[in-house]
Formats: structure tokens, C-alpha cells, sequence
């Protein structure tokens, strides 16, 4: 039998206690700062901004012509999304090359 004292017992019962859950916080919606926004304007090459979840928060035109993915979306997009597909390969010259090493 475990001679545990009165502060040992009161700690090893409170470990399997239920505990009172904590409310779930609602995801944040994620946005693009303002200065951010203005600055993909002005670039003058293709520029787009991620999320943690790799999904596109915001593109200039540029990126968004260069590839259609780059458009943002208001859902998810996996990350499966960054292959790209066959006619965006063009712009990836040793795309076989590279790509048979990943086999």
C-alpha cells in the first residue's frame, strides 16, 4: 500500500479530476495589414502573401496572371497546390530533372 500524506493524496486525486474545459476561441480571421496590401500594388513584379496554412491572403496581378493559384481564394488551399500544373511547368525549365530526384 502507497503511505502517501494528506497533501500527496490531495494532488494525486486532483490529477484525475475532471477539470473545467476551457471555451474553444474562434480562429482569427486572417488578414493582410494595410501597408502590406499597399505595397503589393506598387511592386512591379508578382508578389503574393501566405498563411500559416499556406492558403493565398492576397496577390498583386502580376502573380495572379503568372499562375492561376496565386489568385486569392477565400478557402483553404492545401498545400498540395504548389505543384504546379503541366503549362505552369514552362516556367520551370529542369522541372524533370528535379523533380525525378524527389521519386
Amino acid at each position: 500500500m502507497l503511505q502517501f500524506d494528506d497533501d500527496a493524496t490531495a494532488y494525486l486525486l486532483g490529477l484525475g479530476a475532471d477539470k473545467p474545459r476551457r471555451p474553444r476561441r474562434r480562429p482569427r480571421k486572417k488578414t493582410v495589414p494595410p501597408g502590406i496590401a499597399k505595397l503589393l500594388e506598387t511592386l512591379p513584379l508578382p508578389a503574393f502573401v501566405e498563411g500559416r496554412d499556406f492558403d493565398v491572403l492576397a496577390a498583386n496581378p502580376l502573380a495572379a496572371a503568372l499562375s492561376p493559384r496565386l489568385a486569392p481564394r477565400g478557402g483553404r488551399q492545401p498545400a498540395t497546390g504548389c505543384v504546379p500544373r503541366p503549362a505552369e511547368r514552362a516556367f520551370y525549365p529542369d522541372w524533370d530533372l528535379v523533380t525525378g530526384d524527389l521519386g
